[in-house]
């Protein structure tokens, strides 16, 4: 999964990702790990491909959590434009 994302993120962006944008989830990823990741991304300024992957590997429980507050994040960054 690892080397197919960034051949597709070099494709999309030209550039080589930074470590803060992209969270390759597995079962002992922790909330705050993704709740970092999903802030960083509503709040920058730059047009910038943020990526959570393999969250279907996380427990349904923070699997919702997570879709919540993306959902949250994406209702006030829609006020806020």
């Amino acid at each position: 999964m690892g080397k197919n994302l960034l051949i597709l993120y070099i494709y999309l962006t030209g550039n080589l990702p930074l470590s803060n944008i992209i969270l390759i989830c597995n079962e002992h990823t922790s909330n705050k790990e993704i709740k970092a990741l999903l802030f960083l991304c509503f709040i920058c300024d730059y047009p910038t491909l943020f990526c959570l992957l393999g969250i279907e590997k996380l427990e349904l429980k923070k699997r919702v959590r997570r879709i919540k507050l993306i959902n949250k994040f994406d209702k006030k960054n829609m006020e806020k434009n």
